[in-house]
């Protein structure tokens, strides 16, 4: 016996599947019976009976001038599910590339450490799918990363160099130490921002990306967003910073390793 939700789903009313499932449970019956099993008032019964009729899924025949209402062949119920599945089945597709292109959340808030951390993952991800054309640049930066990320951070760069992966960072001048131990390493550029003192923010890009961190101690955190037009806007503006950023490193106070 097909299920009241399943009626549902053929694309018949409330009243009608509560009037289809009372006759699949009776077999032949006058309205007045089948109305009075499916709850509902005879004039209910009786309209519902008559759109199913009118669809082919129900019929009747006269007994001493009386209506008795039977199920037709449920093979019709079944080819209106059967045909409904195949509309979504094809809809299916269509419905998640629209929701894709229209509802893809671009903007992402990756917090503490671990976000930073995951930045730099999707950053590696992206040199990697194109290595010739990804280049990752980094606008504006003190040291407060490798303060951060130390070891994690050392061996992430020296990935990317083994991999001949571009990076192009400019320092502001407290942070020329790390500038000096960064440029050492293979496809690695480094200029300096003079005149700029340290700021509580970096501007990345690479590829598809690009972040706006706001560097903090305890809480740092960075909002990642992914599109292509941002990313080369903020590549355009690193060219222009790039373009006014000196090459040799200003002089400043060395660090003390930790």
């Amino acid at each position: 016996m097909l299920e009241k939700d399943a009626l549902g789903m053929a694309d018949l009313t409330p009243t009608e599947v509560k009037a289809l499932s009372a006759l699949l449970r009776l077999g032949p019956s006058p309205p007045s019976i089948i109305a009075r099993e499916a709850g509902l008032f005879r004039a209910q019964a009786y309209d519902a009976l008559e759109r199913l009729a009118g669809r082919n899924m129900v019929s009747f025949i006269l007994r001493n001038n009386r209506r008795v209402y039977s199920v037709t062949n449920p093979s019709v119920i079944v080819d209106t599910l059967r045909k409904k599945q195949e509309l979504i089945e094809k809809a299916i597709p269509k419905l998640l590339a629209t929701y894709s292109a229209a509802q893809k959340e671009n903007v992402t808030i990756l917090s503490g450490v671990e976000g930073l951390k995951l930045m730099l993952n999707t950053t590696m991800q992206e040199m990697e799918r194109q290595p010739s054309q990804n280049v990752y640049r980094v606008m504006l930066t003190d040291a407060t990363p490798i303060n951060l990320l130390k070891g994690w951070l050392r061996r992430w760069h020296k990935t990317r160099a083994r991999r001949k992966l571009k990076a192009m960072l400019i320092f502001t001048p407290d942070a020329a130490w790390r500038g000096k131990q960064l440029e050492k390493h293979a496809a690695t550029q480094i200029r300096y921002a003079q005149n700029i003192q340290k700021i509580p923010m970096g501007l990345h890009s690479c590829g598809r990306y690009a972040w706006v961190i706001f560097w903090g101690h305890e809480s740092p955190f960075s909002i990642q967003i992914e599109d292509e037009k941002i990313a080369r806007a903020f590549d355009e503006y690193f060219e222009r910073l790039w373009a006014a950023a000196d090459r040799k490193a200003p002089s400043s106070p060395e660090r003390k390793k930790n």
